[in-house]
C-alpha cells in the first residue's frame, strides 16, 4: 500500500504563480496458486487485485491541468498450462474501472485503445509459448 501527498508552487521571481497538488493512495495484493497436474499437463498461475483513488488540484489563474479525481479498480487472473517441457498455453484475464478519467490522460489512453472515460476494461489475451 502507498501513499501520496505532495504538493508544489510554481514561482516567477519570489512571486507564487499557481500550485500543484496531488494526494491519493494506492493498494494491490496478489498471489499464486499451488501448481496442480491435469491429464493435460501442469497448472499453475497467479492473481492480483489492486484499487487507487487520487486527487490532483491545481491552483493559479492559467492552470496547466485541470482539477481531476480518479479512481481505479483491478482483477486479473494469470493462467499457465505445460502441454510438454516445451511447449506452453497461457491465458490472462484483466478486468478494470476507472471512473473520472482524468481529462489530462485521455489523449494518451485513447491512442492506446484500452478504455473510454467512465467505462470499465475487459481483456483476455490467449497465447503458445514455444521454448
Amino acid at each position: 500500500m502507498s501513499y501520496t501527498d505532495y504538493k508544489h508552487d510554481e514561482t516567477k521571481g519570489s512571486e507564487v504563480e499557481s500550485t500543484f497538488k496531488n494526494k491519493g493512495w494506492e493498494a494491490h495484493i496478489g498471489g499464486t496458486h499451488i501448481p496442480v497436474s491435469t491429464a493435460l499437463g501442469q497448472l499453475k498461475g497467479a492473481w492480483g487485485i489492486q484499487a487507487s483513488e487520487s486527487r490532483l488540484r491545481m491552483t493559479s489563474d492559467h492552470p496547466l491541468l485541470p482539477n481531476s479525481n480518479t479512481n481505479t479498480k483491478a482483477f486479473f487472473v494469470f493462467e499457465e498450462l505445460a502441454f510438454a517441457p516445451k511447449i506452453k498455453q497461457s491465458i490472462l484475464v484483466h478486468v478494470s474501472k476507472m471512473s473520472e478519467f482524468p481529462p489530462w490522460l485521455e489523449m494518451e489512453v485513447s491512442l492506446m485503445k484500452v478504455v473510454q472515460k467512465n467505462s470499465s476494461h475487459f481483456l483476455v489475451r490467449w497465447a503458445t509459448v514455444k521454448t
